[in-house]
């Protein structure tokens, strides 16, 4: 027993430091740290390892380790799923849920039409039993199903766009697209002892995964916020109790599905979104959990993946090119089309498209899960986890180039021409928008009262707000005919609620026309990535004029813009 210790002891070092350092190679050249875990897995497991030192291998794959290395799998598998929810607030969802259900429901259809004619073909190609077709067709259709909410949401956020209304329809619809491809898996993981549970069983289980999924989310909004906020509360002296509670409840959530023989990762992922519901997780502990995520248990976790399999002896190019071909064609185009059908113009659409058809860590997670349940084989496990890294590696970029297009945008311009208030008034959202709307309305037919009055009604619950102290409300209003902006700055700071929890000494404004065809998206990203590091942030706010203001932004974004006026 001793010596079995040590031996994992021993191995889990090795992973968890070879995984942290091909995980910041990777970083360096521009790639996902997932990429370089997973290649430690490769370099440390039978593809490599195993071929030239086989006995050394072993230390991975010895039978008590190798439990070891299960239990830090499974509790990674957890974690990985449990944050995945908490960076989703469906609460401020809801005043856009028509244009999130359009998108999601209508861009799951191809997927999992396309997804489930492939599952039914490769089980025909092997003499599959019909129930096997049915199982396959299925399994494979959540698989295309998946999309990597952390991946899409680093995408949106390099891009200036995560906070904008366009960002939080692709994540919901990302978000919806998971819950289903996890709710299938776990009907299908079910169903192959289906024959000897029985399908009442099957629907037993169903039924309790429905009840259990809308009970979690109701008690993140009712129930959860106050043992949350007394936990943080100054009542208790040692830190790390928040913390806590959010590890403690994804296991307990983990563990109620895998009693209703549901995969456990379903649970750990409703509990995380009810967490994520939940305001009472104040930022630091959401930011602390992601740290100890992201730089210890990610990377064991996906290690431990890439150590599974021979990925040599396993590799089938045809298998591989069919998955990862299918998978890009029905997701780009399903969900590129769900976006054009709700409005978006043809760039937007695209850029939907592809931020929707990255996998990432989601499609890792769930290929090992399906493999663990004994769903899929070697072959098609390899194809799976090939499709999450190509499709993530597609998003940035394309997104990248769609969204920022070839049309330069002058803030400059638009700022000379709207209003700078160096001193808000007021202590709420509300106020600071009304002010900012007096400025902007000065000198034009419009009525400040009704357009202040407008814009309110049409925000969510945090305004805008983004994070290191800026909020950026946005609107379309009646009666204008050209853009304009506005920037406010508050010396004590405005609560809009924002992620990390800093008030917002820099409020912009951005009004745009009802039915202009002219897109936000750009002029939104072009003021986050003029406010991306703290110098800029504090020029603005010791800015006096607004002549100043037009120096500071015009020494930055006009050298970027190639000072056209948007009209």
């Amino acid at each position: 027993m001793r010596a079995d210790t040590a031996t994992f002891l021993v191995a889990l070092a090795l992973l968890l430091l070879t995984a942290r350092v091909l995980g910041a190679l990777a970083v360096r050249i521009r790639l996902p740290a997932v990429v370089g875990e997973l290649m430690a897995g490769v370099l440390l497991g039978p593809t490599v390892l195993g071929r030239l030192h086989p006995d050394v291998m072993q230390l991975f794959h010895h039978d008590a380790p190798s439990q070891m290395h299960g239990a830090v799998t499974l509790l990674g598998g957890v974690a990985l799923l449990t944050v995945a929810g908490t960076d989703v607030d469906l609460a401020d969802l809801s005043r856009r849920w028509r244009t999130v259900a359009w998108t999601s429901t209508t861009g799951m259809a191809l997927p999992l039409l396309g997804g489930a004619a492939l599952g039914w073909w490769l089980a025909a190609t092997r003499g599959g039993t019909e129930q096997e077709k049915l199982l396959l067709a299925g399994l494979v259709g959540a698989a295309l199903l998946v999309s990597a909410i952390p991946v899409i949401a680093k995408t949106l956020l390099d891009l200036g766009l995560l906070r904008s209304e366009f960002g939080a329809v692709v994540l919901a619809a990302a978000v919806g697209n998971d819950l289903v491809a996890w709710l299938l898996f776990s009907l299908v993981a079910e169903s192959v002892d289906g024959a000897a549970h029985g399908w009442r069983d099957v629907l037993t289980s169903a039924a309790g995964l429905v009840v259990f999924t809308g009970g979690a989310l109701w008690a993140g909004h009712r129930l959860l916020p106050g043992p949350l906020a007394w936990l943080e509360s100054r009542r208790l002296t040692a830190p790390g109790h928040g913390l806590a509670a959010v590890v403690v409840l994804g296991c307990l959530g983990a563990g109620v599905m895998q009693l209703l023989d549901v995969h456990y990762i379903f649970g750990a992922f409703v509990v995380g979104l009810a967490l994520g519901r939940s305001r009472a997780v104040p930022h630091e502990t959401r930011s602390r959990l992601r740290e100890v995520v992201h730089s210890v248990m990610g990377p064991l976790f996906f290690a431990s993946v890439g150590t599974r399999v021979d990925f040599l002896a396993a590799l089938d190019p045809l298998l591989v090119a069919l998955v990862v071909g299918v998978g890009c064609v029905v997701k780009l185009v399903g969900c590129s089309a769900a976006a054009r059908a709700s409005g978006a113009d043809v760039r937007e659409a695209w850029a939907v498209g592809f931020g929707m058809n990255a996998r990432g860590a989601m499609g890792m997670v769930f290929a090992m899960a399906a493999l663990e349940a004994g769903l899929i084989d070697e072959p098609l496990f390899v194809a799976l986890l090939l499709m999450a890294l190509v499709t993530s590696l597609m998003a940035g970029p394309a997104m990248g180039w769609l969204m920022r297009g070839n049309v330069p945008v002058d803030l400059v311009g638009l700022i000379s021409r709207g209003a700078f208030v160096p001193r808000l008034r007021g202590a709420t959202p509300e106020q600071a928008v009304r002010h900012i709307t007096e400025e902007l309305a000065a000198g034009t037919p419009l009525d400040p009262g009704a357009l202040a009055d407008e814009i309110i009604a049409s925000q969510p619950r945090d305004f805008g707000a983004l994070s290191d102290g800026v909020a950026l409300v946005h609107a379309r209003v009646d009666g204008l005919f050209r853009p304009m902006l506005g920037l406010g700055v508050s010396t004590r700071g405005i609560d809009f609620q924002a992620p990390d929890g800093v008030p917002a000494g820099l409020v912009f404004l951005l009004l745009l026309p009802r039915h202009s065809p002219q897109r936000a998206l750009e002029l939104h990203s072009a003021i986050v990535r003029s406010v991306v590091t703290a110098p800029q942030r504090e020029a603005l706010r010791g800015a006096t004029s607004r002549q100043q203001v037009v120096q500071l932004m015009g020494t930055r974004e006009a050298r970027k813009s190639g000072a056209h006026h948007i009209q």
